[in-house]
């Protein structure tokens, strides 16, 4: 019997299961895919300040670019502020993480059940039952265990996306491109990885009628690159899920919903929320105690250190969901200030006019399908 099992081996299982290497304990962390890191489903993009934060330096193999600048463009307007990111070779990074689990990790192992019992828990996968004390869920925008153990009423919203890896672009590497556009209802964004190759994809929001890989296709072709690689995925929009922990389980990262909606940024606070979830089951077997108010500390900590970040992109994207409705995109965009916009981004300070303009817009019913209760997110 394991004293932890975390479901998923990407950056939130891997941060989790560096903690709890670091408290000593008995863990497995299981995946259904056959090698860390592949496929890539993302942009890789990830905050330069978080990234220090929890690694102390940026001077990694796998960081092959530093851009400084955020060029954001809607119909005519474009609007350029600064904001420091840095682009990851996103295999070779979780490669890097997995590195001291390599004799935790079990991969080609699908959770199919999780059922909570008094003595435990039992991991049903594709090889068999496996026991544990707890278990974290960072399993990616895969909701079925979180309806299953009752953590969430339906799925989250979520976005698709569909990008790749191209050579032989002409953009600046210094600066990260968002490109919005409202008569197809997507997002465009071409993140330079050196002075040639660039991780280019687009998001399409609820209300478009175009098939995305038409739309991407149709894009692509316009821009004349080289494609190198391909991929596809999805990323929940709706904020984080309105319970991330119960008795003997834990949610962390994409599958707690912790990503940044609108824009889709989900690596930092899959590794912060990650490393948080370790560090608290880690107390939680030292304890012999997996109860939910012994675990309750793990929400209490994410909500307070990047809760209010995640509050604001929240009502940012139900505001930019308005700008595509009623085709006002292009105006709302010139009302922030730079300094808006990255208080937004970075320290999730929304100004008083945008939460202003969302209770009035929630209240006129607006976001007839919007459940998500927004206070939550604020310890």
């Amino acid at each position: 019997m394991y004293s932890v099992v975390v479901v998923g081996a990407g950056p939130a299982g891997l941060m989790a299961g560096r903690a709890l290497l670091n408290s000593q304990q008995k863990f497995l962390i299981i995946d259904k895919k056959d090698r860390i890191g592949i496929p890539l489903s993302c942009g890789e993009a990830t905050r330069e300040e978080g990234f220090l934060e929890l690694f102390g330096s940026s001077d990694f193999p796998f960081v092959k670019n530093r851009p400084k600048r955020f060029e954001v463009r809607c119909n005519t307007l474009v609007r350029e502020f600064t904001l420091g990111y840095l682009m990851l070779d996103r295999p070779r990074f979780e490669e890097h993480l997995a590195k001291p689990l390599k004799s935790h990790l079990k991969l080609k192992t699908e959770c199919q059940r999780v059922e909570i019992k008094s003595e435990g828990v039992e991991i049903t996968t594709n090889r068999g039952k496996l026991k544990a004390a707890l278990v974290i869920l960072a399993c990616g925008c895969s909701f079925k265990l979180q309806k299953q153990l009752k953590l969430i009423e339906k799925p989250p919203l979520v976005i698709p996306c569909y990008g790749g890896i191209f050579s032989g672009h002409n953009l600046n590497p210094n600066t990260l491109y968002f490109s919005f556009d409202e008569p197809t209802w997507s997002a465009l964004w071409m993140f330079p990885k050196d002075s040639n190759v660039a991780n280019v994809g687009i998001g399409v929001f609820p209300g478009a009628k175009q098939s995305i890989k038409d739309l991407f296709v149709s894009k692509i072709r316009k821009l004349k690159l080289k494609c190198e690689q391909e991929y596809a995925g999805v990323f929940p929009t709706s904020g984080p899920i309105a319970k991330t922990y119960a008795d003997r389980v834990l949610v962390c990262g994409d599958a707690a919903g912790q990503v940044l909606p609108g824009i889709g940024e989900g690596i930092y606070f899959a590794l912060k929320s990650g490393k948080l979830a370790g560090n608290v089951a880690g107390k939680a077997v030292k304890a012999s105690n997996f109860s939910a108010s012994m675990l309750r500390e793990y929400e209490s900590q994410w909500k307070s250190e990047i809760g209010s970040i995640l509050y604001a992109g929240l009502i940012a994207s139900r505001l930019l969901f308005l700008g595509f409705k009623f085709r006002v995109l292009e105006k709302a965009f010139q009302i922030p200030t730079e300094r808006e916009l990255v208080g937004i981004a970075l320290q999730g300070k929304l100004p008083f006019r945008a939460r202003l303009l969302y209770n009035l817009a929630r209240g006129f019913g607006l976001f007839k399908r919007d459940k998500t209760h927004l206070p939550q997110l604020i310890k």
